[in-house]
């Protein structure tokens, strides 16, 4: 594998015979070893968000051969879930060329999340066989105000599952009582699912409580993935079309 070296690049003020820092970048260098075929990278914009939002992505990859180079292989979030794929003629790269793959990808959460990504020239699998390259990047998400969410749903088997429930859990950091009502739930790439034609098949409860100072209370998201099935393909027998994506995203907004 190629070998990453890390650097810090720092900016001071001085003043009075005395250093401040005043800003600070850090990277990496991929440094390619003999024989090495491709090196990859992975990058994200924006690396900080409040609250959650949308980042940009980029998969950038270079071809030392003097072919072009079919690769294949996936992007994943910390939890391993894959959320975007890379294969067929996007993942061709021209001979002695370089080649960039961009997506984007909403990011909920507050913490610090690892995207990781993965291509071989082989399978599209980190199984040993032929080159294989990972490449990671991190977002962090701060909070937003003195409430913190999160977010907790339990595993279904598809098709054999007909639901899944998931439990927000809303923590008031601050010294007074806070209202959140939902506004909305998205599920996969459905915007607004919950608020419009899809309701039937999400069930909230409560919509709004009252957050007492330093204090957290939950609220359940009951997805009936039947009834989703039904609104999205007309008939619930259907439910086993869920399993051909590797993940769904569930995205619940607050006012």
């Amino acid at each position: 594998m190629s070998r990453e070296h890390s650097y810090v690049l720092k900016l001071y003020n001085l003043i009075g015979g005395q250093k401040f820092e005043e800003d600070e970048k850090s990277g990496s260098v991929s440094v390619a070893y003999p024989g090495q075929q491709f090196a990859i990278s992975l990058e994200a914009f924006p690396r900080e968000l409040d609250g959650g939002g949308t980042v940009w992505f980029t998969v950038h990859v270079e071809n030392f051969e003097n072919g072009a180079l079919p690769l294949s292989g996936f992007v994943e979030d910390e939890e391993g879930a894959v959320i975007k794929r890379i294969d067929g003629f996007e993942g061709r790269i021209p001979a002695n060329g370089e080649k960039n793959i961009s997506f984007s990808y909403t990011v909920y959460g507050v913490g610090n999340h690892t995207f990781r990504l993965f291509l071989d020239n082989y399978d599209g699998k980190p199984n040993g066989e032929g080159e294989e390259h990972w490449s990671e990047v991190k977002v962090e998400v701060k909070p937003v105000g003195n409430v913190i969410a999160s977010m907790e749903c339990m595993d279904s088997v598809i098709p054999y599952d007909g639901s899944t429930t998931c439990e927000v859990t809303l923590l008031n950091t601050g010294n007074d009582s806070v209202s959140v009502s939902v506004t909305s739930v998205d599920f996969g790439t459905v915007h607004n699912a919950w608020a419009k034609s899809y309701q039937r098949g999400i069930e909230v409860k409560p919509i709004k409580i009252t957050l007492p100072p330093n204090d957290d209370k939950e609220i359940d998201v009951k997805i009936d993935l039947r009834k989703l099935a039904q609104d999205f393909w007309g008939n619930d027998h259907f439910t086993y079309k869920f399993a051909e994506h590797t993940s769904y995203q569930v995205t619940v907004h607050f006012d």
